[in-house]
């Protein structure tokens, strides 16, 4: 997907979630819970340092909030077997080692040397290509598999209901996706969008793995869609201490609200259940529609 399409997408989606925004009495919150997988976890083949403390802070969440929280997601990393991310599908690439990844203008990834991935393509050196910069990580959350280190399955231990959506990304063979909205080549595009807005969302709290990475990059373009966003901050955690710290100052600047659970209980105490009535709906301004299509507009042709 080009910045344009990309662009247009994004506006078409703004417009879409200004035009159904509820009342500021009438906010609809959403929890989205960011991988929270084995493969990430104490023994998984990419296991986030203390990254098992979370389960007990998101649960808890949940048991707090389940009033509030009616809309709750589940991302999953979903890949396959020889998933472009991994550096067994590279030769002579290991563990997170960069690599410079080159796709046509369909996103079809192209055939490379040393590329063990299936089903790319030969790119002519006259065709326009986009390239992708990826790290390269172990083996991880491969699809449908319960046991291991590669274990795709959700925590043992954290609170699901049957009520709970998954989205799955990176489920694409031949790409990456860090967001839980696009892919790392902004080719296509998730399911969670279309699940905020038919549920009529206006604010979401984002917790889970890796703060860094899967956590940041959802955050950034869930704010970028035109949603109120938070991470909860002691819900999550970092690849890394310094990357983590980057993520959390990058998300402020860009109007991510990171916060604590201590501080749910001031932005969510006052919200009941009849708070989240979803037939009284309110027109946004013309001038807050046009400012943020203006900026997003801005920060896309940035890509």
């Amino acid at each position: 997907m080009s910045c344009v399409q990309k662009c247009d997408f994004l506006i078409t989606l703004l417009v879409a979630h200004l035009l159904t925004s509820t009342t500021a009495s009438q906010m609809v919150p959403a929890l989205v819970i960011i991988d929270v997988q084995k493969c990430f976890l104490k023994g998984g083949n990419l296991a986030v340092t203390d990254g098992d403390a979370v389960i007990n802070v998101i649960n808890r969440i949940r048991t707090t909030w389940r009033e509030v929280f009616k809309l709750v997601v589940l991302t999953k990393d979903w890949h396959c077997q020889h998933h472009v991310s991994f550096a067994s599908s590279h030769e002579d690439y290991s563990p997170f080692s960069d690599i410079t990844l080159r796709y046509n203008s369909q996103g079809q990834l192209c055939d490379d040397e040393g590329t063990n991935v299936p089903s790319t393509v030969t790119c002519s050196l006259d065709e326009t290509t986009k390239a992708v910069e990826q790290k390269l990580w172990p083996d991880h959350c491969i699809a449908n598999v319960t046991t291991g280190g590669a274990s795709s399955e959700i925590a043992e231990g954290l609170v699901t209901t049957r009520t709970d959506i998954f989205v799955l990304k990176g489920d694409n063979c031949q790409r990456d996706s860090y967001s839980a909205v696009w892919d790392n080549g902004n080719f296509t595009v998730t399911k969670l969008p279309e699940i905020l807005k038919s549920n009529h969302v206006t604010t979401v709290y984002l917790v889970g793995l890796a703060l860094d990475y899967c956590v940041f990059e959802t955050a950034m373009d869930i704010k970028q869609l035109g949603y109120e966003t938070y991470v909860v901050r002691d819900a999550t955690r970092a690849v890394a201490e310094d990357t983590g710290m980057s993520a959390v100052s990058t998300m402020r600047s860009a109007g991510v609200k990171v916060i604590m659970t201590a501080d749910l209980n001031g932005l969510l105490s006052s919200r009941t259940e009849t708070s989240f009535s979803r037939n009284s709906q309110a027109t946004p301004s013309p001038v807050i529609l046009l400012l943020s299509v203006s900026l997003i507009m801005a920060a896309t042709l940035k890509l």
